[in-house]
């Protein structure tokens, strides 16, 4: 909160709530970009454990 490019003291409140609604908002989307990326990365470990135990059936059976 540097710079406040708003009159009066309407406009240092409406600075003020601008700012911790800007905050905020970071914080939930990137709370959202660590739980979408925690889902793919264990999707992408459950293919790789399924991928390998079906390489070691079809080994065995040759």
């Amino acid at each position: 909160m540097l710079k406040n490019y708003l009159k009066g003291t309407i406009g240092d409140q409406l600075n003020t709530l601008l700012a911790g609604t800007g905050f905020n908002l970071k914080k939930m989307l990137n709370r959202i970009k660590e739980q979408i990326l925690f889902a793919l990365f264990q999707i992408l470990i459950f293919c790789k454990r399924f991928i390998f135990k079906f390489k070691l059936s079809i080994n065995l059976t040759f």
